[in-house]
């Protein structure tokens, strides 16, 4: 439906649930900076701010009931409010107002210190660090996708056919929509998929084609595929599933000596480094030669740090972390119970107990720089829904004289020819016939023509069969046929898989003025007509919890609404 290949989850053991690459449309620039760090200095305070010294520097001043993103260079970030759930954007300057009075539904983080933000129904907005509208994106746009592990200057896009392009992050297409599933722009070039094709195409800025991954030989290893220093991670299908690297040509660039599989995301080389498995699930680190440097085994744990460092550790009583570099020589003494997979500056954030604590490279604590929790949250989604062109849509369909695709045909036998439909794919012995789904902006949409008797009947014959013992009376089918007395008298629409924030009484209001526009009139409560003729024409409209359902009648007899 709306949303394809997202808010998909993933991380393990003590690790913080954010992936911190940030990689620009031609290179990898490193770990992306933190110079502040939402924190609950206590358990269950309000969130303060520290910085990347330890110091705070907004001190208790948002409910734990809220999220707090990530927090830009220049101090300034968005608090999702925990009780409406709306995005405020706020700066470290003034934190006890917001920088703007508006409100959003959606927001993503900044890149290039610009967000994608929306309030769900209205058009898609571009705005700057100082909540300025910079750009407002076209209609059929609607859904802008930041993937959670990559910041880029390529943004996925889809429009209200569902099909994926880019945009830069000013808000212009770059790359026209065109694809059924797109993945985010690293090193240069991104993967993307073309409806009905067991391939993924390696795309560059300019959207040209750089070469061709045949998913029959090759499966990516993450859900967000990206390249990193000029590499893909990929299994091998036939070979047990080996891990190995692709180049932007889709060729191997690196083939292991050893027969590794894969670690999802940390099986990307970051720092020359990345992490490999063997069959047992036991961890090590390979350089970019595909050396092992840190071998297989050694830790119970761990994870790449994308700076050609690494948290390590090992379970047992004492269950101790520390940091290593990718030749696995200390930097932090393993004295820590655990570490996140984020430095605040150049300080690694580790865990004492539960608490919290900076450590700098040289493993000297930072003084008073403990906490209990943090917040940094990585908003990805801006979405419109347009729900009055989901009504228009929806109502295009609608003529006073008849359902559009068969204006004016009642008789079974003329939709059937006129709709080419097939009696063996229809159910048996029902009064109604299932249409394909047609596209109502980017909701499917149900339909099925209601008729007075059964669209189907069955033809039998009777034949005489003898068992061995007695010879008797068999009915056979003969198969099923059209009723050609059938006439129709409904035409019925089924909505529903709403997206949580689409308003159904909102939907049902638009709905109506489009009738209205059509010529249909208030005849009852969610119902209007149309005079037709000597008849009527009638929409019902019955809105749920989530799904609406809107009833034509193209032919009525009678109106308790009688029209001048």
């Amino acid at each position: 439906m709306l949303l394809k290949n997202i808010l998909k989850q993933f991380w393990g053991f003590m690790i913080l649930p954010l992936c911190l690459i940030s990689c620009g449309g031609n290179s990898d620039s490193g770990i992306l900076e933190f110079n502040y760090l939402a924190v609950q200095v206590e358990e269950d305070d309000n969130w303060s701010i520290m910085d990347s010294n330890g110091k705070i520097v907004v001190n208790k001043e948002y409910s734990p009931k809220d999220e707090i993103s990530i927090i830009t260079s220049d101090g300034v970030y968005w608090v999702k409010s925990g009780i409406d759930g709306k995005f405020r954007l706020y700066s470290i300057d003034s934190p006890k107002k917001p920088i703007i009075s508006e409100e959003y539904t959606y927001a993503t983080i900044f890149m290039n210190g610009k967000a994608f933000v929306s309030d769900g129904e209205n058009p898609i907005q571009v705005i700057n660090t100082k909540g300025k509208i910079k750009k407002k994106l076209p209609r059929e746009i609607r859904l802008v996708n930041v993937y959670d592990n990559v910041v880029s200057d390529r943004i996925a896009f889809c429009d209200k056919n569902e099909n994926f392009g880019y945009l830069d992050t000013d808000g212009n297409v770059v790359i026209e929509a065109q694809y059924d599933e797109a993945y985010s722009f690293s090193n240069g070039v991104a993967l993307v998929g073309k409806k009905g094709e067991n391939k993924l195409y390696i795309i560059g800025e300019n959207g040209k084609e750089k070469g061709v991954i045949d998913l029959e030989k090759y499966e990516v290893v993450q859900y967000n595929p990206i390249f990193t220093e000029d590499k893909l991670a990929v299994k091998e299908k036939a070979n047990y599933e080996r891990l190995l690297y692709l180049g932007k040509d889709a060729k191997v660039a690196l083939e292991l000596s050893k027969n590794y599989v894969e670690c999802g995301y940390y099986s990307n080389f970051f720092g020359g480094y990345a992490m490999v498995e063997d069959k047992e699930g036991n961890e090590g680190v390979i350089n970019d030669k595909g050396e092992p440097v840190i071998r297989i085994g050694k830790y119970d744990h761990i994870y790449n740090m994308r700076n050609g460092t690494f948290i390590a550790g090992n379970n047992g009583p004492k269950d101790k972390w520390g940091i290593v570099d990718g030749e696995d020589n200390i930097i932090i003494d393993a004295d820590y119970s655990g570490g996140l997979l984020l430095m605040l500056g150049d300080n690694y954030v580790m865990q004492d107990g539960s608490d919290y604590l900076l450590v700098d490279a040289n493993g000297d604590e930072i003084k008073n720089s403990q906490f209990q929790k943090l917040s940094a949250s990585w908003y990805r989604h801006a979405i419109s829904h347009d729900i009055k062109q989901i009504a228009d849509d929806i109502v295009s369909q609608i003529e006073t004289k008849g359902y559009a695709p068969i204006l004016g045909k009642r008789n079974i036998m003329d939709i059937v020819n006129a709709l080419n439909q097939q009696a063996e794919n229809q159910p048996r012995g029902k009064k109604y016939m299932d249409l394909p789904s047609f596209k109502a902006d980017v909701y499917d949409v149900e339909v099925s023509l209601g008729f007075n008797e059964r669209t189907l009947y069955e033809k039998t014959h009777k034949e005489v069969v003898n068992d061995g013992w007695f010879a008797h009376e068999k009915t056979i089918s003969d198969g099923w046929f059209w009723n050609e007395n059938a006439m129709l008298e409904d035409v019925h629409f089924f909505i529903d898989n709403l997206h949580e924030d689409v308003n159904v009484e909102r939907l049902s209001e638009e709905i109506f003025e489009a009738l209205k526009e059509k010529g249909f009139d208030y005849a009852a409560d969610y119902y209007y007509e149309a005079k037709n003729g000597d008849k009527f024409a009638g929409v019902g409209v019955t809105p749920g919890y989530k799904e609406i359902s809107v009833t034509f009648y193209p032919y009525k007899e009678y109106s308790e609404n009688q029209f001048e």
